[in-house]
């Protein structure tokens, strides 16, 4: 605006969209985070460790924790469908009191699952031969991108004629195409070593 007397003030035309502008560069910057690469129809049926089976561990299921309407209450019947598959398949059980009680150590069950399953497909796919990762190991190889299961993303490792399966870490995203030796540690923690000597424990 330009004053052009006391009571006086010039208006241009494009002062609306200025202030939106101006509005827009002062509000704090929003963050979205990717929850999940799958919708909720596909993590019902999944057998790997989905978003809505962290939700469902975590105790958020009851009625008091959603919202009804809208996306909430998609969600909340997504929870239901899904604590009855996992019921269906034996991943848990009820109680005599009626509680829902998930198998020990479900979310890393779950996961493994997926990861064998979708390793072996790839393996057929690829013409390679599929090797896990286990604890206290350490594989070398060139970092092929990722790959989105519904136990989250994972990073492909290939090395001759096998690769592997790992769990993806936003700091290794700038390495495709690159070596780098990954060791996991007896809690399942992953260290990527990257160049020569430079380690990165996540």
């Amino acid at each position: 605006m330009e004053r052009l007397e006391a009571d006086r003030w010039r208006i241009p035309e494009d002062f609306q969209q200025r202030s939106i502008a101006y509005d827009a560069a002062r509000a704090p910057k929003a963050t979205v985070r990717l929850l999940s690469a799958f919708d909720l129809e596909a993590q019902i049926g999944s057998d790997g460790a989905s978003w809505l089976d962290r939700r469902l561990v975590a105790g958020i299921s009851r009625e008091g924790d959603r919202v009804e309407a809208g996306f909430g209450g998609e969600v909340g019947d997504a929870l239901a469908r899904r604590q009855k598959a996992l019921l269906d398949r034996g991943d848990a059980s009820l109680t005599p009191e009626g509680m829902v009680r998930y198998r020990k150590n479900l979310l890393a069950t779950l996961e493994g699952r997926e990861v064998e399953r979708v390793g072996q497909a790839m393996a057929e796919k690829r013409g390679k031969l599929w090797r896990p990762l286990d604890r206290f190991e350490t594989i070398q190889g060139t970092m092929k991108g990722p790959v989105d299961l519904a136990s989250g993303r994972f990073a492909v490792l290939e090395s001759g004629h096998e690769f592997s399966l790992v769990p993806w870490r936003p700091e290794i995203g700038r390495q495709h195409q690159k070596e780098m030796a990954i060791s996991m540690d007896e809690h399942g923690g992953i260290s990527w070593e990257l160049g020569r000597g430079r380690g990165l424990g996540l």
